[in-house]
């Protein structure tokens, strides 16, 4: 086994992220379910939840975003912290994880002027449509 192979098969690839989300601890009941169940998600690589409430969650930002993280967690039936500093830190999340996602699909060199363009696979077909908890 090479060592790309090695880093890979952890989830260490040059995509992969660690996000920390707040949730609301009215949903505390939920919390051992849900984070087993988000780790049946392929590109979430750890899930856990602490006794603050904090959801930490690493996952490959190619193929599924903090957007795409909120979603499956409301099909769980968990509200995240709805103050003022978490929408500024979603919103840099979610800036970050469209960088890297278009970043992943570009065949472009950074100093070319021509816009990148997808090798062959639309964002759209990569969002989370294809990832959802199941039973």
């Amino acid at each position: 086994m090479t060592d790309e192979s090695k880093n890979t098969a952890k989830g260490n690839t040059a995509f992969d992220v660690t996000r920390k989300i707040p949730l609301a601890l009215s949903g505390m009941d939920k919390w051992p379910h849900a984070s087993a169940k988000l780790l049946t998600i392929e590109p979430i690589h750890e899930a856990s939840i602490d006794r603050q409430g904090h959801l930490r969650i690493s996952y490959d930002a190619s193929y599924i975003g903090i957007a795409d993280i909120e979603s499956l967690l409301d099909e769980l039936g968990l509200d995240r912290d709805k103050g003022l500093w978490w929408r500024v830190i979603a919103g840099w999340y979610n800036y970050v994880d469209e960088n890297i996602q278009a970043n992943a699909c570009s065949t472009n060199g950074a100093c070319c002027t021509r816009p990148p363009s997808a090798n062959g696979i639309s964002r759209q077909q990569r969002k989370i449509s294809q990832w959802h908890i199941q039973d």
